[in-house]
């Protein structure tokens, strides 16, 4: 309550300066007109809470690359569903295992089965050269249907006329959302000053106790980490705007594997892709307390590698 009251009184402080007496003659702009609610300087503010019952399935993957191997001289008014070319033909074979996953036994010490997936992460490069066609194809393969729901972050492969698309979707090339208590992070390529500056805000509309995934392109370490995101030390910036929350996982691709490491403390996972021979996605499960990522690979119709971790010893007090 004292900070509020500091808060009240430097209002009212601002509001009689502005009562002073100014010179006639002076040419001045003129002022605008600012509203100023002291109500809302009152009021709680209101954070998202924990509320218990957390249990959420989701698919994530990466580098789709639409447009690889497939002929340019390709007809337009070909069905890429029904007569799929190039990595096309890969997309309708990880789009099948999708759709066939729900109801599996998990791997090992997971226990349980897979549950029905909430959506699609994909982790840039969507297309291979930022073609309208390319992108008219992920949206026949991932963004059409409404009972897998696509949440697609842009990639180095993805130019100009690909992101304005993307941007056209979700309003901007970062962005997030909840699915109960989980709280689900795009920071499109990877996260830069106005990324970061977005980030804060919207971390600071949750509690510290959220858990939070995040997924981008660029990874954190490894094989074909030497990009602008860790030359210009954005990943330093990332790591000191997260410190506090509960993020629990981080997914990315650009490097086309699969697999997990720890960055900083973190759980890393890479994702797989359509291009070239890491065909995987990730099928991950976040409860109260654990997350659990395990890697599918739908060549040999089998699971690759599994994680689970305990990230907190108790479900929220039921309200």
């Amino acid at each position: 309550m004292p900070l509020r009251i500091a808060a009240l009184l430097a209002v009212l402080g601002l509001l009689a300066s502005g009562c002073e007496r100014e010179d006639s003659d002076a040419k001045r702009e003129p002022r605008r007109a600012t509203r100023i609610t002291i109500q809302s300087l009152l009021e709680p503010q209101t954070k998202k809470r924990r509320q218990g019952g957390l249990d959420a399935t989701f698919y994530v993957t990466a580098d789709t690359h639409f447009g690889y191997g497939v002929p340019k001289d390709a007809p337009g008014s070909r069905n890429v569903l029904t007569n799929p070319l190039g990595i096309e033909k890969t997309h309708r074979v990880a789009r099948a295992a999708m759709d066939r996953l729900p109801g599996r036994p998990y791997p090992g010490n997971l226990g349980g089965e897979v549950g029905t997936p909430l959506g699609v992460l994909i982790a840039g490069d969507l297309t291979e050269s930022g073609q309208p066609e390319q992108w008219s194809a992920l949206l026949e393969y991932y963004g059409s249907s409404s009972k897998l729901p696509m949440y697609e972050g842009v990639g180095n492969h993805d130019f100009w006329d690909i992101r304005q698309r993307a941007i056209e979707r979700r309003g901007a090339l970062w962005y997030s959302w909840d699915w109960g208590d989980l709280h689900v992070v795009c920071l499109g390529e990877a996260p830069d000053s106005k990324t970061l500056a977005w980030l804060e805000k919207d971390l600071a509309g949750i509690e510290r106790d959220v858990p939070v995934v995040m997924f981008l392109h660029f990874p954190f370490e490894g094989p074909y980490s030497d990009t602008w995101f860790t030359r210009d030390k954005y990943d330093d910036k990332l790591f000191a705007a997260i410190q506090g929350y509960s993020v629990i996982a981080f997914f990315h691709g650009h490097y086309h594997g699969s697999g997990r490491y720890q960055w900083r403390g973190y759980d890393v996972y890479n994702v797989g892709s359509a291009k070239h021979r890491w065909h995987s996605f990730a099928v991950a499960r976040v409860t109260d307390t654990e997350l659990s990522v395990a890697s599918w690979n739908y060549d040999r119709s089998a699971w690759d590698w599994w994680h689970k971790k305990t990230y907190r010893r108790s479900s929220p007090p039921q309200e």
